[in-house]
């Protein structure tokens, strides 16, 4: 799923998720005396999602930090095909674990939809 479609899936969970990076931003500019007005334009530019639905389809990583504040811990793990020496990769969070890919990414892109799913459940 792409994170256009998860955002509008999972709404609280997305609200939680936009309110975070925003926060990130924000303390990132702690000393600076464009605060205010940057917060403003922040509300303004991440209220519809695009951004937050860019992070999500570019670097789904990115977010991991985010699930772990809210106790949703996600493990990548790899397991090393010695038939033809390509790794796969395979994501778990508590006991849910995904399929084997062929590339972490798309790993980690299936573990952030269920951690949205499940933070979802959550709020």
């Amino acid at each position: 799923m792409r994170g256009a479609e998860l955002l509008k899936e999972y709404p609280k969970a997305s609200d939680t998720i936009r309110k975070w990076f925003i926060d990130k931003m924000l303390e990132s500019l702690k000393d600076s005396e464009l605060v205010g007005d940057f917060k403003e334009y922040l509300d303004l530019e991440w209220m519809n999602g695009e951004r937050v639905s860019s992070v999500i389809d570019s670097s789904p990583r990115s977010l991991f930090d985010f699930f772990d504040k809210n106790h949703i811990y996600i493990l990548i793990g790899i397991h090393e095909d010695t038939s033809d020496f390509l790794p796969q990769f395979e994501y778990k969070i508590g006991d849910q674990s995904g399929l084997w890919y062929s590339c972490r990414k798309d790993a980690e892109k299936d573990a952030i939809e269920e951690a949205f799913r499940q933070l979802e459940e959550q709020l």
